[in-house]
């Protein structure tokens, strides 16, 4: 399994090309028992865990090589974690991917609101990119 589910920032095509220099097929998707939040003075979000019945969407990228990983990790930092998700694309299908979660112990800087996809896409993604 090389796919990734990305549900912030690296959704962005623009922000996908500056990390891994290389685009890659993708797709429309969405992840169960997830949570996305903001995280405080950042215009990215955390993603976690979640016992309610949410879901989040985002974009699977598929066959990455092991350098975008290395180059993924790197960009994701300490306060992420990649692990495996199931995710289910908008034609139906069910893939496995890796995804990047927030670390529980870093849980103090999520925000008490969702992420505004919307407001990085209109205003948070060009000071993003500088």
């Amino acid at each position: 399994m090389k796919n990734l589910f990305a549900y912030g920032s690296l959704m962005f095509e623009k922000v996908w090309l500056r990390v891994v220099g290389t685009p890659r097929e993708s797709a429309s998707g969405k992840v169960a028992g997830v949570k996305r939040f903001a995280v405080k003075g950042a215009s990215y979000p955390g993603m976690v865990e979640s016992t309610t019945e949410s879901t989040v969407e985002g974009v699977v990228y598929f066959d990455l090589a092991d350098e975008d990983l290395v180059l993924l990790d790197r960009f994701e930092g300490g306060c992420y974690k990649r692990r495996a998700v199931t995710c289910e694309l908008d034609d139906g299908r069910i893939v496995a991917a890796f995804c990047y979660f927030f670390r529980d112990r870093f849980r103090y800087l999520l925000a008490d609101r969702e992420w505004d996809v919307d407001g990085f896409e209109r205003e948070g993604i060009r000071s993003f990119l500088r």
